[in-house]
């Protein structure tokens, strides 16, 4: 299906709207956020009416403290991917700004809900928070458009075992190398992409050669180690990886910072200049020091297996943009 996508700044309406809307940041478009959206389009089929999403093009905060602005878990490219994955049928970008920030609670719902997106039902999670400073909660934003003849519901929270799903816990999972529960949250893996660089060659040195991924610094990754990885590349071309993120102390690369390293199982290309996608199945081991390239190139024998095992059993869900 075909989703319409527009971009929006704050005193400009799309063309084409919907009746009922789902409300967020949509940041790595999580389990929390495919209930909003399963939820909004319910409704909007019981209305005979299209489903929508009003998101921003920025993390709220990379406009209002750019230095407390969280790392990313998606794109905004992949974010609308996986919204259109979930059936939504129209999406409006707001461009993020201080005239939208500086709203107060009532201006948003009659500005923005009414004024721009004629919404008649809107869905928000139970943290939703919107107007001047985020100080508007969901409760009162079910007050205020009742006002107006805006349906409202509220989303209560979605739980993954004891944590409750959320763009925050994900981070945290990911900081902690836990990309499995990280996956487990997001209901699908956690996936970068960068363009493969040319390295130092060490790799190649040790008959494991490795794609040199040049990640933008924005977006969250896991914590340095080593994981168990599937690639893809190019029109639709895969494989089983192993990645290490980190500084590759055995080296002495501790001063050219973190990078990250995949090695293609059973497949070679050449990739300089190309994008690479890699997502996370499941971390193996902590990046050490090893005394010799020899006990080093053992270990990562040892990876290799690991990694072919975790990935061919095929425990976890696959993202459909990867």
């Amino acid at each position: 299906m075909f989703m319409e996508r527009f971009f929006i700044s704050t005193s400009e309406k799309p063309p084409v709207t919907a009746m009922v809307y789902a409300l967020g940041t949509f940041d790595g478009v999580h389990l929390g956020h495919m209930q909003l959206m399963r939820e909004a389009i319910k409704l909007a089929h019981e209305r005979g009416a299209k489903a929508g999403v009003y998101t921003f093009d920025v993390h709220p905060l990379a406009v209002l403290n750019p230095s407390h602005a969280p790392q990313l878990l998606t794109s905004l490219d992949d974010k609308l991917k996986l919204i259109e994955g979930a059936g939504i049928d129209i999406a409006v970008v707001q461009s993020f700004d201080m005239a939208l920030a500086g709203m107060s609670s009532k201006g948003f719902v009659e500005d923005v809900l009414l004024g721009t997106l004629s919404a008649e039902h809107v869905v928000c999670g139970f943290n939703y928070t919107f107007g001047r400073d985020g100080g508007g909660t969901a409760g009162e934003l079910v007050t205020i458009c009742a006002r107006h003849g805006i349906g409202v519901t509220v989303v209560p929270p979605v739980s993954e075992g004891a944590t409750v799903v959320g763009s925050t816990a994900i981070r945290a999972a990911l900081a902690d190398g836990d990309v499995a529960l990280a996956g487990r949250l997001l209901g699908r893996l956690h996936f970068v992409r960068g363009i493969v660089e040319r390295g130092r060659g060490v790799g190649r040195s040790l008959g494991v050669p490795t794609a040199n991924l040049r990640l933008p610094e924005e977006y969250a990754i896991p914590s340095s180690g080593v994981y168990a990885a599937r690639a893809h590349w190019g029109d639709r071309m895969q494989a089983t990886a192993v990645c290490n993120i980190g500084v590759r102390p055995t080296f002495g690369d501790e001063a050219r910072g973190v990078t990250c390293e995949v090695h293609l199982l059973d497949a070679s290309a050449d990739l300089y200049g190309e994008i690479l996608a890699v997502e996370f199945v499941a971390r193996l081991r902590d990046e050490k020091r090893f005394a010799d390239p020899a006990d080093l190139r053992k270990q990562i024998a040892s990876d290799i297996e690991a990694a072919r095992t975790l990935v061919d059993a095929g425990v976890y869900t696959q993202c459909h943009l990867c």
